[in-house]
């Protein structure tokens, strides 16, 4: 992925995170965003491969290779981001539910 697409995703996901905790703008959805976005970085992040094609002049051959990598601490990050962005879906989820309940119950 291209520098810039990250950088715009970082923000983006952390944007959600952080509207996640503020109680005015707390909403589950804002959490499950923010955790598909960190979860979507971290696979690309882990294991990115690229094809480059060599032309060898000698024998007349197209040669390719495979070049892998990983951008390990840039995935660790996005990692525990988006395990975050999960727990707090799953808490403000719960406390949604449990206020549902107990308006329910109240009736």
């Amino acid at each position: 992925m291209d520098v810039a697409i990250y950088i715009v995703l970082m923000a983006l996901g952390s944007t959600f995170i952080i509207l996640s905790f503020i109680e005015k703008t707390k909403h589950p959805l804002f959490a499950l965003l923010a955790m598909v976005i960190f979860a979507l970085e971290t696979i690309s992040s882990f294991g990115i491969t690229y094809t480059i094609v060599y032309y060898d002049s000698v024998n007349n051959t197209a040669k390719l290779i495979q070049v892998s990598y990983a951008e390990t601490p840039l995935a660790l990050l996005c990692l525990a981001l988006a395990l975050v962005g999960m727990f707090q879906f799953y808490a403000l989820t719960f406390r949604k539910v449990e206020e549902a309940v107990r308006e329910e119950l109240v009736r």
